[in-house]
């Protein structure tokens, strides 16, 4: 047989494919690294190549195996079978591969197989010789009840359920039409169907239809005997002989088997690559595997494959040892690669190169070796401190291998040493920065708060340290000299802390404590003040300004907000007090002049009125108006204890109070007894005088305790 492989064979490349290969590993040592085109153009020569097939090799087939345990087997007895004399007996062990058997095709599946020489003809046990048995389902009568009629041949109508009669619709069986309505009487009989309420159904004779199923016969044909009444016997298949003998189970299971390889030396990723776009697989099928190996061996068939092929078929057996191949198929798919050799800057290499996708894999890398030498040197002038020599071979390494773990471990260690040693000194131009800060804060500087601007000196000078180290870590890491690359930050990290403090000072205007002891004056107004100064007198106001005036005196925060706010208050409070002392003397003047109570009691209600819309206490009216009530019902009242008639007058003294403020200065009253005040008298009603009742007579003045006794 004719595999018709493509490219089977290898086959040195022409020029054309060199020229391709050339460019595709150009194409690949540009995109990999950071060289220039012309430099690689420049150290890549290629000096051979040839295509390499590669094969992809499937087998599928049916696995024979035969079991050693031998059975009874017990099979009908056909005519014109050719059975021995007489049975021979069986040798253990027996080879049941002695046994001749055709290998059939088709699925997975098991059969048993018999020895013909142990076949022997005999009388079946099971129907005794008959070649047949009676029929148990039908009792050997051939025939069984229909089972829609239940072999009565008739079925009853389903129209009148079997009776043979339906009821007249009009009176509804009953014979007689009733009224309707609510009486519902019945008026007579119906007239539809002669008072009988019953007519004779036209769809069945007596309630019976004729049976579609056994045509009214009653009787089906049995269907286990086929109406014969017998049943063939299953042993002997109705010859009432059987042939008995021993036999064996042979099993027939699907196996397949795979293996892809390349016809030269090659890494596996080459060999996958070689097969990713491969042709379509040739496929060629053997009965047996005899067939198969001898096809293989016909000319013209790689030997390679003969040999790949060899071991999957040993493979499928390997588990196996009593089995044997049939109905194979094999398969073969090819495809191939460029093995390319050659140089790059004195290294050399070898490529396998797929030449439709363009796909790279290495076989022999020389870019790895370069860039190993570099690393080496790099690490070499490290070790040395010689830093600009391993920062260019580190940078040529990674050039060549941009994933070199050495070159990029040492240009990591560079830019770590730098940040590092950027960020110390940095640390320390704002550590110094910062002390030369807080000194004067806590020596020279006047204020409350101290530690909350020292620590933002701090802070802000530590800050700038840090930012001004990171902006100088591109010039030190170009400065490879250790000594050098130390004083230049730190002196400039240096000088950027301390020309942000003169232009935060002399620009800005910038001075922590007194911010900090404004914040805190704005915070305490706040607290004390949620809803701004009053703008009337307030005594608990008037103390909280004067207590926090006093607290900020020593500080330098600015108090011409406070001051503005105290002096009003102050202004407020004169202006309290003078009218406090305007309200005093005239209440006195009210209630030490000669009017009336009444009179009294409405100017000083009156005064009170007017004196408290200015805020002035008013508690003094509210006593004298108080005492007035008294005196008036005092006055008013009659006298208890005495007889009807009499009006006890008491002269009016003055008042005293304690005002909430210092009284005025008033003049003493003289040592001579006051004149009493002069009392309005109740306008008194005349009273009837009763028949056989004397008018009283008046009475003189007496003296009581300065009182005065009116008839």
């Amino acid at each position: 047989m004719n595999w018709s492989l493509p490219d089977a064979a290898a086959r040195p490349l022409n020029d054309d494919e060199l020229k391709a290969a050339r460019d595709v590993l150009a194409a690949r040592a540009a995109s990999a690294g950071r060289m220039s085109p012309d430099k690689i153009a420049a150290q890549l020569a290629v000096a051979s190549g040839e295509w390499i097939p590669a094969f992809h090799v499937s087998v599928v087939g049916l696995l024979e195996v035969r079991s050693t345990k031998l059975e009874p087997v017990t099979r009908p007895y056909q005519d014109g079978m050719s059975l021995p004399p007489s049975p021979q007996p069986v040798k253990e062990p027996f080879d049941v591969w002695s046994v001749p058997f055709a290998f059939p095709g088709g699925p997975p599946r098991k059969e048993l197989i018999v020895i013909p020489s142990t076949l022997e003809k005999k009388d079946c046990t099971v129907c005794y010789g008959k070649g047949a048995s009676p029929c148990k389902a039908c009792f050997s009568k051939g025939s069984v009840n229909c089972e829609a009629c239940m072999g009565a041949g008739a079925q009853p109508c389903g129209i009148c359920k079997g009776l043979g009669k339906i009821s007249c619709p009009d009176c509804e069986g009953t014979g007689r039409i009733k009224s309707g309505g609510m009486t519902n009487k019945l008026l007579g009989p119906c007239g539809s169907c002669n008072g009988m309420g019953k007519f004779p159904c036209n769809h069945c004779v007596e309630g019976k239809v004729d049976c579609g199923a056994c045509g009214n016969a009653g009787k089906k044909p049995c269907p286990s005997c086929e109406g014969k009444g017998r049943m063939e016997c299953r042993s002997c298949g109705g010859s009432s002989k059987v042939v008995m003998g021993l036999g064996f189970q042979v099993e027939f299971r699907a196996q397949q088997a795979q293996e892809a390889f390349l016809t030269a030396p090659g890494p596996t990723a080459a060999q996958e690559m070689a097969l990713s776009r491969r042709a379509a697989p040739v496929t060629l099928e053997f009965p047996s595997e005899e067939e198969g190996l001898r096809s293989l061996s016909e000319p013209g068939t790689p030997g390679e494959l003969q040999k790949v092929v060899g071991r999957l078929l040993a493979r499928l057996k390997t588990a196996n040892v009593s089995a044997r191949l049939g109905a194979l198929k094999v398969s073969v798919a090819s495809g191939g690669a460029w093995r390319v050799a050659g140089a790059f800057a004195g290294h050399d290499f070898a490529y396998w190169i797929h030449p439709s996708s363009k796909a790279v894999v290495a076989e022999r890398d020389p870019m790895k070796e370069v860039s190993l030498e570099s690393s080496e040197s790099a690490r070499a002038a490290a070790g040395r401190g010689d830093w600009e020599t391993a920062l260019d071979a580190a940078r040529n390494t990674l050039d060549l291998d941009p994933q070199d773990p050495a070159a990029r471990a040492l240009a990591s260690r560079w830019r770590s040493q730098t940040l590092r040693e950027s960020l110390l000194l940095g640390v320390g131009a704002g550590a110094a920065g910062a002390v030369l800060a807080i000194i004067p804060i806590f020596t020279a500087a006047k204020g409350l708060n101290r530690t909350g601007p020292a620590a933002w000196s701090g802070a802000a000078s530590l800050a700038v340290g840090l930012l001004a180290a990171w902006a100088l870590l591109p010039v030190a890491r170009r400065l490879f000299q250790t000594k050098q690359r130390r004083i230049i930050v730190g002196s400039s990290c240096a000088g950027a802390v301390a020309v942000f403090f003169l232009v935060a000072k002399a620009v800005i205007g910038w001075d922590p404590v007194r911010n900090a002891d404004q914040e805190a004056l704005e915070g305490d107004m706040k607290a004390k003040f949620k809803f701004g100064v009053s703008a009337v007198y307030d005594e608990p106001s008037l103390r909280a300004l004067q207590a926090i005036d006093e607290k900020y005196k020593a500080g330098r925060a600015d108090l011409k907000e406070l001051n503005g706010y105290l002096q009003a208050q102050l202004m407020l409070k004169k202006e309290r007090e003078t009218l406090t002392q305007e309200f005093l003397g005239k209440l006195d003047e009210i209630v030490y002049s000669g009017m009336f109570l009444t009179d009294k009691q409405a100017q000083v209600a009156d005064l009170k009125d007017r004196y408290s819309l200015h805020g002035v206490d008013t508690t003094p009216a509210d006593e004298v108006l108080k005492s007035l009530e008294g005196q008036t019902a005092r006055t008013v009242a009659p006298v208890r204890g005495r007889s009807s008639g009499r009006i006890s007058i008491t002269p009016l003294r003055p008042l005293r109070w304690k005002a909430t403020t210092r009284r005025p200065a008033v003049k003493a009253p003289s040592h001579k007894k006051a004149a009493p005040a002069k009392v309005s008298k109740p306008v008194k009603k005349k009273k009837r005088i009763k028949p056989n009742q004397e008018p009283k007579t008046p009475q003189k003045k007496s003296p009581s305790r300065g009182r005065t006794t009116v008839n």
